[in-house]
């Protein structure tokens, strides 16, 4: 099963958030999201949620500066270059304790600061899950999401 991390960085009253535009893999592309990437062999999800902020937003963060917010399995067919195992967890974590004006495009995949509010009126071009995820992370008090997805090969994953 393939393993990644997706994670929501949040200014401290939760209004603006991190998102990242996706360019790969080409159902994804131009479509905003959260921060992640692949979790590693031997690496555990808030470790890769933290290399993989810092490799995408040049912001540094800490294990303990994340929260569990939920997991998504997504089951797809072999021919995703995203879950070439028929299978996918993303183990999602959100933060409103890094300085995310400090995040910027590092790599080839945009990185800018919206607004909540655009992200959960749907006012711009992003994955299905996102304003879900970024609206269960403002309402923080509600933890341990299982969000379960069944695709067909050629749909939106998120």
């Amino acid at each position: 099963m393939a393993k990644y991390c997706l994670g929501y960085a949040f200014d401290e009253a939760y209004r603006y958030v991190v998102l990242l535009q996706k360019q790969w893999p080409e159902e994804l592309k131009n479509n905003w999201t959260g921060v992640g990437g692949r979790v590693e062999e031997n690496e555990s999800y808030l470790s890769a949620m933290v290399r993989e902020f810092y490799e995408e937003t040049g912001v540094e963060s800490d294990v303990n500066d994340w929260k569990f917010l939920a997991d998504v399995y997504c089951h797809r067919g072999g021919d995703s270059r995203y879950f070439p195992d028929e299978a996918g967890l993303i183990g999602c974590y959100y933060t409103n304790k890094l300085d995310i004006e400090q995040a910027r495009t590092v790599t080839d995949e945009p990185v800018e600061v919206y607004p909540v509010d655009r992200v959960l009126a749907h006012d711009f071009k992003m994955t299905r899950l996102t304003p879900l995820l970024v609206g269960l992370a403002c309402n923080h008090e509600q933890h341990s999401w299982k969000i379960l997805t069944r695709a067909h090969p050629d749909a939106e994953i998120f």
